[in-house]
């Protein structure tokens, strides 16, 4: 019974638990590889293949739970066992970039789900990146350049020596590349380990982007007492050359555009690949010899390729097709080969419980926190003045009915019965805090009892502290008009404290909404920027950007629609207030005009 008890239990425990690697990192993300992609591969499957993995705003938010350095960062396959190797070749911290290769075991169609998870997050790992083993032991150089000197890294586990010769460091596909200007070259020094074999095979292969029509420029060249091999444009074409057999693509390069390029030669043939397509092949047999000279780029101070060029790949072993297919298909810049799910959090649900505004809030830029900041702040003060004004004429409503119906109750000849002598407000710079926290005793937070201070006030200066009907006391048409005067002055004084602060409602209605669309235009440029900079688009990577970019027009809608209703709110009872002061000061007037005559 007790068996059953429990296992009732078990069963009854939420799905959403999942295994998890080790829980010093507290954070991961599921990548998995677009099966449709994927199909492009048929029954063949790849060995060691590598993956690179852009990371930006558009697909992924926590770059800052990420290591300064990124050391933190662990790829572990789908079993969520088996550690991946992997080589970060560039990490932006303050541009929220990353370029990270991995090299997977295996990819196939007939797996079904090729995925793998990335943990990150934990401030004390130490580094885990080994580059060498991050790589095919077939490569023979990988070249990055990502450097921003003469000496080229090749990052293979054979570590080739390479220099540049008249060739400039730019910009590229994937980080940083090479611009060659037709007279440069990148010579990789002799090394046992640049040679060909029959039985293994060699293939070459770049990302390259020529500078207009190439008419007869080199791209690649291995040199050796046996023959040249030669990777080449004719007439923007791409032509592969040993000795005189030569064979030249069915197709046209593209100018001004980035393609992958690629020769391959196994026992039988030569072949050509753009973008992962075979374009050309040619029956060869080339026997086996050691390069005493290899250059990429072009021969020196001959015709050489003049573009910008990146991603070098020699292998001392022939490539299947599908591997050039798949380095083609996710290294370029409208590649969506991968999809990244939500991160996960260890000891957080994941799946249906996600909550879609922390993910929109993940992803919001620092120009977005920094407008939606001000936008916080005039939110606050315009709903403290809301709150302030409400109460203030709550108060004031209270104080003008009690003191109208003293007022009314007043004998005619009795006038400044109501007037206190002592009328000094106690935060007189502060209706608000004087109709909270000032004393009360004899109206002194009613405007109507201020304009009727003001003229039993000039009422005494002119017939004395005794208001009575004598003679001696008698007022012209002059000094009434004169008491009109000032009880109008006090009047536009008494408006002007009730409208106090209005002001700043205005400029949240009229402000929020334009600061937050600001924050949109600035968030929705910086979105396309960065997906144009790594190269990544989709929807995948489009869609949160732009999401949390919309945050900040919500924002300054959130800042303006209270504002406005409680300004027409506000306006309408400051409204009543004034019209009840000019119904007093007639009032008031008219009665010691009458008493006084």
């Amino acid at each position: 019974m007790f068996k059953r008890i429990l296992a009732f239990a078990l069963f009854l425990l939420p799905l959403t638990v999942h295994a998890w690697w080790q829980e010093e990192w507290p954070y991961r993300v599921k990548v998995t590889l677009d099966a449709q992609q994927i199909s492009q591969l048929g029954t063949q499957s790849l060995t060691d293949a590598p993956l690179l993995l852009r990371l930006h705003t558009g697909n992924f938010s926590d770059f800052f739970y990420l290591k300064e350095d990124a050391s933190d960062l662990r790829f572990i396959a789908a079993d969520d066992k088996t550690p991946l190797s992997y080589h970060v070749e560039k990490f932006d911290l303050v541009n929220q970039m990353l370029y990270v290769w991995i090299k997977l075991p295996k990819v196939a169609a007939t797996d079904g789900v090729n995925s793998f998870y990335m943990y990150y997050g934990n401030a004390e790992a130490p580094g885990g990146m080994d580059v060498t083993a991050a790589y095919d032991p077939q490569r023979i150089a990988v070249l990055h350049f990502a450097e921003q000197n003469n000496v080229v890294v090749d990052s293979s586990s054979y570590q080739q020596k390479a220099e540049l010769v008249n060739v400039e460091h730019t910009a590229a596909l994937i980080g940083n590349g090479l611009k060659f200007n037709g007279k440069g070259a990148v010579r990789i020094t002799h090394a046992p380990s640049l040679q060909y074999l029959p039985g293994k095979g060699f293939a070459f292969s770049a990302w390259i982007k020529p500078q207009g029509a190439q008419q007869d420029s080199l791209l690649f060249l291995q040199k050796s007492s046996a023959g040249e091999l030669v990777l080449a444009v004719r007439e923007n074409r791409l032509l592969a050359r040993w000795q005189n057999l030569e064979v030249v693509a069915s197709m046209p390069l593209t100018a001004d555009a980035w393609q992958h390029v690629a020769l391959n030669i196994d026992a039988q043939r030569m072949a050509i690949f753009v973008n992962g397509i075979e374009v050309a092949s040619q029956a060869v047999a080339v026997p086996a010899f050691n390069a005493e000279e290899t250059l990429i780029g072009g021969r020196i101070d001959a015709q050489g390729f003049a573009g910008d060029m990146d991603e070098v790949d020699l292998s001392a072993a022939s490539r299947m097709a599908e591997w050039f297919v798949f380095q083609s298909g996710t290294q370029g810049q409208q590649s969506n080969w991968t999809a990244m799910d939500q991160s996960e959090q260890l000891g957080s649900s994941g799946g249906s419980d996600t909550q879609y505004f922390t993910v929109i809030m993940k992803n919001v830029t620092l120009d977005g926190w920094v407008v939606m900041g001000f936008l916080t702040i005039m939110a606050v003060i315009s709903w403290m003045v809301m709150a302030a004004k409400a109460m203030m004429i709550k108060r004031v409503r209270k104080d003008n009915r009690d003191f109208i119906m003293a007022f009314h109750e007043l004998p005619v000849n009795s006038t400044a019965a109501l007037d206190a002598a002592n009328d000094a407000e106690e935060y007189a710079d502060s209706p608000f805090l004087n109709s909270m926290f000032g004393k009360h005793d004899h109206f002194q937070s009613s405007p109507l009892y201020q304009l009727y201070h003001q003229g039993v006030h000039e009422l005494k200066l002119r017939v004395g502290t005794s208001v009575s009907a004598s003679a001696n006391n008698s007022l012209t048409p002059q000094a009434v008009s004169a008491i009109r005067a000032t009880l109008d002055a006090s009047l536009v004084r008494e408006s002007q404290k009730l409208n106090n602060n209005m002001v700043l409602l205005t400029i949240a209605i009229a402000g929020g909404p334009f600061l937050g669309l600001l924050g949109t235009v600035l968030g929705v440029m910086i979105t396309f920027a960065a997906i144009a900079a790594s190269g990544d688009v989709n929807i995948n990577a489009i869609a949160p950007g732009i999401s949390a970019a919309l945050m900040a027009t919500v924002a300054g809608l959130v800042v303006a629609i209270p504002a406005l209703f409680g300004y027409n709110y506000l306006t309408v009872r400051v409204k009543e207030l004034q019209a009840d002061m000019h119904v007093f000061c007639d009032e008031f007037i008219t009665r010691i005009a009458e008493y006084h005559s």
